[in-house]
C-alpha cells in the first residue's frame, strides 16, 4: 500500500513539474540483469520465462537510473500479473 501511495504523490509532483532527474552513465545490461533476478521467481510461477537478449553487452546510458528501473518495475510487473 505504501508503495501505491508513494506512486500517487509521485505523479502529483510529476504533472506540477517538480520531479527532478539525476542523470548518471551506466551499463544497461547490468539493470536487465538485476531486473530478471527480481522477477524470475514470480514470472516462473506463472510460467513466464524472462531473459535478456542484448547485441551490445557494454551499451552505457545516461538516465536517471531509479527512476528507469521504477518504470521497468511497473511493465514487468503489470506483464505477469496480466
Amino acid at each position: 500500500m505504501k508503495g501505491f501511495v508513494d506512486q500517487i504523490f509521485e505523479l502529483a509532483h510529476l504533472e506540477s513539474g517538480q520531479v527532478t532527474v539525476t542523470k548518471e552513465k551506466f551499463p544497461l545490461a547490468d539493470l536487465l540483469y538485476d531486473m530478471v533476478d527480481k522477477f524470475s521467481i514470480a514470472a516462473k510461477r506463472k510460467g513466464i520465462e524472462i531473459q535478456v537478449e542484448l547485441d551490445d553487452e557494454g551499451l552505457q546510458v545516461h538516465t536517471d537510473i531509479g527512476k528507469l528501473e521504477r518504470i521497468l518495475t511497473n511493465l514487468i510487473e503489470n506483464a505477469i500479473r496480466h
